[in-house]
């Protein structure tokens, strides 16, 4: 997201004059060297950038500079909505509110053809930067087409591992919204075969069709009122936190699972201590049946027991042959 990082540089040193470094990282969350590297950037792009040093010194724009909006293309357009909805997220709420008036002005300035697009931006992108998990983001393969096919309101077919699932589904979804949660990224869409809204994770995504057709009409739908009533659900959740130990064979697929998993420790053997969140006993039960003798349940005794009482039932009926069964009746 750099582009959209370069764009509140500019907007700030626009809207409140000199800012430091420092100043620039603390409301960006970002180092002190990566707004040097920005800086650069935007020099080279030819943005007018005035660096004074001393004790009153910092980076301001040249006098007389304004960004011009009507040199936006319309993908830039779309983009720069983009951007505004990453500085919704920011802590410092009146940086937030002046961004958010500069964002307004150069909308308002777009070329008529270009504002569909920048709504389109502002209301299907939502960043929530508190995190839930302690694992961070990772690069989403599959974002470019689902972006473009939320800006355009596109229908698409994508393959979709569960949670705690082993086997992967199709699914149709209307693309209604992306989310940013802590650099993690959600789809927000009405999936046809649930015939429901869903939230989907992108890192779960394994492949994407763009069908071409145009999705339904949801007239209704507020993508940050929704997320609002979604994340409560979410952290009213009682998680199911159960801590595991897999032998070296099996621990690199693990942790290159769409798990959860909250924290986890490679051991010198090669084995990996995990403590992963599922949504119920079962799934917890399922994932180590599944995992067979590689895997063990440490805790908590529950799950041990159910794993135990369930293995033990396999064992039996595999003991006895279904035509021996049906003649002793």
């Amino acid at each position: 997201m750099k582009a959209a990082r370069l764009l509140a540089i500019t907007l700030l040193l626009q809207s409140r004059g000199k800012l430091t470094a420092t100043e620039l990282g603390r409301v960006l969350e970002v180092s002190e060297r990566t707004i040097y590297r920005d800086v650069a950037s935007l020099e080279g792009a030819r943005v007018p950038i005035v660096a004074e040093s001393g004790p009153e010194g910092g980076y301001s724009l040249a006098p007389g500079y304004r960004m011009d909006p009507t040199q936006f293309s319309g993908e830039e357009a779309a983009s720069l909505a983009i951007g505004g909805a990453i500085l919704q997220g920011l802590h410092e709420s009146d940086l937030a509110a002046a961004l958010q008036q500069a964002l307004a002005k150069i909308e308002a300035a777009l070329p008529p053809e270009f504002r569909d697009g920048v709504r389109a931006g502002r209301e299907r992108f939502l960043f929530d930067a508190a995190q839930w998990y302690a694992n961070a983001g990772q690069p989403e393969t599959h974002f470019p087409v689902l972006r473009a096919a939320v800006l355009h309101g596109r229908r698409v077919r994508l393959c979709y591992q569960g949670r705690n699932a082993t086997q992967d589904e199709w699914r149709e979804v209307d693309p209604l919204g992306l989310v940013n949660k802590a650099g993690i990224w959600y789809l927000v869409g009405f999936c046809l075969s649930r015939r429901a809204l869903r939230t989907f994770r992108l890192a779960r995504v394994v492949a994407v069709e763009a069908l071409g057709i145009p999705r339904a009409s949801y007239t209704d739908f507020n993508l940050a009122l929704y997320w609002q009533e979604s994340r409560a659900r979410i952290e009213a959740h009682t998680s199911f936190p159960v801590l595991v130990h897999a032998d070296a064979a099996l621990a690199i697929d693990i942790r290159a699972r769409p798990l959860t998993i909250l924290r986890s420790v490679r051991l010198p053997d090669g084995s990996l201590e995990a403590e992963i969140d599922f949504e119920y006993q079962d799934a917890a039960v399922n994932f180590a049946l599944q995992s067979g003798a590689m895997l063990e349940i440490v805790a908590p005794e529950s799950v041990r027991l159910a794993v135990i009482a369930a293995a033990e039932a396999v064992a039996a009926r595999h003991r006895t042959p279904q035509l021996l069964r049906a003649i002793l009746g």
